[in-house]
């Protein structure tokens, strides 16, 4: 099965996300430019700039920027070529071949062919830090430009396509020069190169004057560059964010605050948008031998104290939207029905009451460990469930982790009971539950909460197998994780998108992020 990738500027429209500004007007058609600098606020810092360190929110602003994959997926699934022109899935589904570009070299001048892509196929594997790609057993050069993926088992929805977009690419000779595993200075095949890196401050990216592909047409909408300069500064509260927009000192943000979102509204200065994120608040509960919260009763009992709309007026002003899944309502394979039916926690001081008494124990014997991160509108999130948890008699304590540190904390059994954190819903909600539920995502062979349940593995098998997701395969999973209570999707965020008004196209990264460089500017 041979897939001829599509050209990229065929489908530019589908990167590409044209926003209206506040007024509902469009603004005037003007002639596009090459900008000298474009300055960017985030809301979180990157921790390291290595290709497969640990996962944070800085990183997903800013990761695509810094590394490229396989390829890009647009929004309808079709994927388009980045590193490679091609690739082929054998007869029996058993592996699958991917052609490179013969003329890929990196910002140092080292030439990639099919043997880096196996080193960083191999070194990302042994991190473990990305996720959805252990579905590939193995993966081998079969020649300069050619390599191949061995299949562990049958393909799952969205599979091949994670694994394109997922995997950053670098060169081994590159990697191996490195003295900190580019933690500090990534070089890449990517149109742009760091030049400045200060934790907690500032990211600056410069536009390579060599970049690797010359072919306008085969340039993908996310890899242009048409900024000279971008500044990425690292603005972790709110009100930092919105008077550096305010003064100047940046021109552009996705990370505003709800609170300050109204001033914008009315500026001829930027343009607003709002869009439902990748991300969705989440709420686990600990099943790991040891813990309380292994106990269904008081898992429910929990999750029904727990009031969620309090959360999206509280928290988000109430521009986010109210979660009746781990997954977003975005994903196709979402279904309706779950949004109206009245056994998702809604809040209900009542049953929590009810599902206390079935539980029998002493709930102030109880001190829950809280763990979430430092990131604002989380740890607000984790300060709230503090309040719930206490309003049923529950006594907790909230562990603050940085960014660098969270997973790490998050991905040991015996450090928290409750754990508040993001989880992606980039596609399909078989995707979602792959990242939170399936074994095969995680090293210990269980849950994201520690939970092993064969029967809840073999569902979300089922719902994934490309052959076998259908609407009954999917309901069944989101019935049985409710009915278990082995997770409770809060609040799905809002993108606020403050865009300036000399912007005209706005292009995403695959996880909803902006990418200044690919932008269109007017002046």
């Amino acid at each position: 099965m041979k897939k001829a990738l599509l050209k990229p500027l065929a489908f530019a429209c589908a990167f590409a996300m044209t926003f209206a500004p506040a007024t509902g007007v469009m603004a005037e058609e003007a002639e596009s430019v090459q900008r000298d600098v474009i300055n960017v606020g985030i809301n979180a810092d990157l921790g390291d700039l290595s290709p497969w360190g640990a996962l944070n929110t800085g990183k997903t602003a800013t990761a695509q920027n810094l590394y490229q994959p396989m390829a890009h997926v647009n929004d309808d699934g079709e994927i388009v070529g980045v590193l490679m022109k091609d690739y082929e899935v054998s007869e029996d589904g058993s592996y699958m071949d991917c052609h490179l570009y013969d003329y890929i070299y990196d910002s140092e001048g080292n030439h990639l062919t099919a043997s880096d892509v196996v080193f960083s196929f191999n070194t990302c594997s042994e991190f473990g830090n990305i996720g959805g790609i252990g579905f590939v057993e193995s993966s081998e050069a079969i020649d300069d430009y050619t390599v191949r993926f061995h299949f562990a088992d049958q393909l799952y929805v969205y599979d091949i396509e994670t694994l394109f977009e997922e995997l950053p690419i670098v060169t081994q000779a590159a990697y191996e020069a490195s003295p900190d595993g580019m933690a500090s200075q990534p070089v890449s095949t990517s149109p742009y190169k760091v030049s400045e890196y200060t934790a907690g401050y500032i990211l600056t990216l410069e536009k390579r004057d060599d970049y690797w592909q010359t072919d306008e047409s085969l340039i993908h909408e996310r890899d242009k560059a048409n900024v000279d300069t971008i500044n990425f500064y690292i603005l972790t509260e709110s009100t930092q964010m919105s008077l550096a927009l305010e003064n100047g000192s940046i021109d552009m943000s996705w990370s505003v605050s709800a609170d300050d979102i109204e001033r914008f509204e009315e500026s001829g200065d930027f343009w607003l948008f709002e869009s439902p994120d990748d991300l969705c608040n989440e709420l686990f509960l600990n099943c790991a031998e040891g813990h309380s919260t292994t106990d269904v009763n008081l898992r429910k009992a929990i999750y029904y104290a727990v009031n969620s709309e309090a959360i999206l007026q509280g928290v988000y002003k109430g521009k986010a939207i109210l979660n009746y899944d781990t997954a977003a309502a975005k994903a196709p394979d979402f279904q309706e029905a779950w949004a109206t039916e009245d056994n998702y926690y809604q809040y209900s001081p009542e049953k929590a009451q009810e599902y206390l008494e079935t539980w029998g124990g002493d709930p102030g014997s109880l001190n829950l460990q809280i763990l979430a991160s430092n990131e604002e509108t989380t740890s607000n999130i984790a300060q709230m469930i503090q309040g719930f948890l206490g309003q049923i008699g529950i006594t907790s304590e909230i562990r603050i982790a940085d960014s660098a540190n969270f997973n790490t904390i998050a991905y040991d059994s015996e450090q928290w009971d409750v754990l508040v954190t993001n989880k992606a819903t980039s596609n399909y909600c078989v995707t979602n539950w792959k990242n939170c539920f399936s074994k095969d995502y995680f090293t210990w062979g269980g849950t994201i909460n520690f939970a092993y349940d064969d029967e809840l593995q073999e569902l979300v098998s089922t719902a994934r197998t490309e052959s076998t997701h259908n609407e009954e395969t999917v309901s069944a999973v989101h019935e049985y994780i409710v009915d278990n209570a082995y997770g409770y999707g809060l609040v799905n965020l809002v993108n606020n998108y403050v865009i300036p008004s000399y912007i005209t196209d706005v292009v995403c990264s695959y996880k909803g992020a902006v990418m200044p460089g690919a932008c269109t500017y007017t002046e």
